[in-house]
């Protein structure tokens, strides 16, 4: 059994809070060819729930693929809620990974041979389906390339200058240690 890594350091933190809202923790599933899975909805971008229409399936599209938003949310949870709206199994819902309840998440979904008029009526609180694509494959657990991060620190009582050093320290050993860190300040 492999040990975990740990990082430490002697370096102070910057204090403040996270996730004191749930806007404060954003993660955005980015797909195998790199297309981002926005966040919009929950965001305030938009006000208006967008209604889904579903495209004519292809010949072989089997699956309907969609993006699937949802602020603090479990993800079987949603699952459970929209394959009991759809009349499915949770088992026709695939999706390439789980992404934190107390957030703001966007992630892409797969669903076997959904009833379209169905799909195209589902609306629930802290909940949405846009982009929909019929497709050949199902979406499975690490069919993604990675997730974008976007976390608010809120309450930090050092000065601009201190909290850009201490960052800045963070970043470099997170860079040297973690080949697909990727500076994001």
């Amino acid at each position: 059994m492999d040990t975990p890594r740990f990082f430490s350091t002697k370096t102070k933190g910057v204090g403040g809070q996270i996730k004191r809202r749930y806007t404060d923790f954003v993660v955005e599933e980015i797909t195998p060819e790199g297309k981002i899975c926005e966040v919009k909805r929950f965001l305030g971008e938009e006000k208006e729930l967008a209604k889904i229409k579903v495209p004519e399936r292809k010949k072989d599209g089997k699956y309907l693929h969609l993006d699937l938003e949802k602020i603090n949310k479990d993800l079987n949870f949603a699952i459970s809620k929209i394959s009991r709206f759809l009349g499915v199994s949770r088992k026709r819902v695939g999706y390439a990974g789980i992404k934190d309840k107390r957030g703001v998440t966007c992630q892409r979904i797969s669903i076997f041979d959904p009833p379209v008029a169905r799909v195209e009526e589902f609306n629930s609180r802290g909940i949405e389906l846009r982009n929909p694509k019929w497709e050949k494959e199902r979406i499975n657990l690490g069919d993604l390339k990675e997730n974008k991060f976007t976390v608010t620190i809120r309450d930090i009582s050092l000065s601009k200058k201190e909290i850009r050093e201490r960052i800045e320290w963070v970043r470099d050993m997170l860079l040297e240690r973690i080949p697909w860190f990727k500076e994001v300040l």
